[in-house]
């Protein structure tokens, strides 16, 4: 029903400024993941379908507002705490406290202004699993030719773009051929390392040939590392 008095409310908007039909995205959005009424056992993996909306830097913006109400057609929104401005992405990792939660996800032009479609879910979270990383591709002991993709994913963390540093947000790095860090040091400065601040949990490598090493781990917006990391090691050039 609250999705239905949405779309009407957008409607009538449209309807009385004509202007709307040219600015505002012709498209629509979705959730994906997490699903109406579902129950995490986990943090929650976020995902979004975008249908015939093209995000940019300097266009079409996704946000996604946590335990808020979506905002009218033409108000302002900017970056907090509760309200996280996607970026080019359309899927994101949160770590939420136990209980029952509601997102929404709706889109502004570059300067803030909300001007498209949007949908709710609600859900709730039953447990937070501990903080730690997972490689989801490659698999450990795979042939690959000169490039792999590199799949990741947290528990206990969620995972964005480089900010202020907020207790329970960080993101991933990568290190090649080399040891993990340990907690309570800084993601290393080398050659070696690729530290993902823009809050991707995927990446495309070119490696050597030969067995290559793969360490995945995470930091916080301070870039300092935290428990949790995870090993594949990889035969490249088959």
């Amino acid at each position: 029903m609250k999705n239905v008095i949405q779309k009407l409310l957008l409607s009538l908007s449209l309807l009385s400024n004509p202007a709307c039909f040219e600015d505002a995205p012709a498209g629509s959005l979705a959730f994906v993941t997490p699903e109406e009424g579902e129950q995490s056992f986990s943090d929650v993996n976020v995902k979004i379908a975008l249908t015939d909306l093209q995000l940019e830097q300097n266009g079409t913006h996704l946000w996604l507002l946590i335990d808020e109400p979506c905002l009218a057609i033409g108000q302002e929104i900017t970056s907090s705490g509760s309200r996280l401005d996607l970026g080019l992405h359309s899927e994101i990792s949160l770590m939420l406290a136990v209980g029952d939660h509601t997102l929404c996800a709706q889109t502004s032009d570059s300067g803030g202004i909300i001007d498209g479609p949007s949908d709710t879910v609600s859900f709730t979270v039953k447990t937070r699993a501990a903080m730690g990383v997972e490689i989801l591709e490659p698999l450990d002991g795979s042939a690959h030719g000169r490039s792999v993709r590199v799949e990741l994913r947290s528990t206990g963390l969620s995972i964005v773009p480089l900010g202020p540093l907020v207790d329970g947000e960080g993101h991933f790095f990568l290190r090649i051929d080399r040891e993990c860090p340990g907690p309570d040091v800084k993601v290393p400065r080398d050659g070696a390392t690729w530290d993902l601040t823009q809050g991707q949990s995927s990446m495309l490598l070119d490696l050597d040939y030969g067995w290559r090493d793969i360490c995945a781990g995470i930091a916080n917006n301070h870039d300092d590392v935290l428990p949790g990391n995870a090993r594949v090691r990889v035969l490249i050039g088959y």
